[in-house]
């Protein structure tokens, strides 16, 4: 559980994802750090995020002309 959660950033630059929390628990700092490659199909300008109950969520959305498409058969 998050104690007293100080800073949460998330960035992108580039095709990399950043997260940094930094939080205090039981009187000591913590610091947590990750950088995760997104696949280029992700649609960068519409990620979201949230926070709630001390877990973070992102949607990472597919970008439009990468979704699966249904053709049609004729017959």
């Amino acid at each position: 559980m998050v104690h007293n959660l100080k800073i949460l950033k998330i960035n992108i630059n580039g095709n990399i994802l950043n997260i940094e929390a930094k939080k205090t628990s039981y009187g000591k700092d913590f610091e947590w750090k990750r950088s995760i490659a997104l696949p280029e199909r992700i649609d960068k300008n519409n990620i979201s995020a949230k926070f709630e109950d001390g877990i973070l969520s992102l949607e990472l959305p597919v970008k439009e002309e990468d979704k699966p498409k249904l053709i049609e058969i004729k017959i």
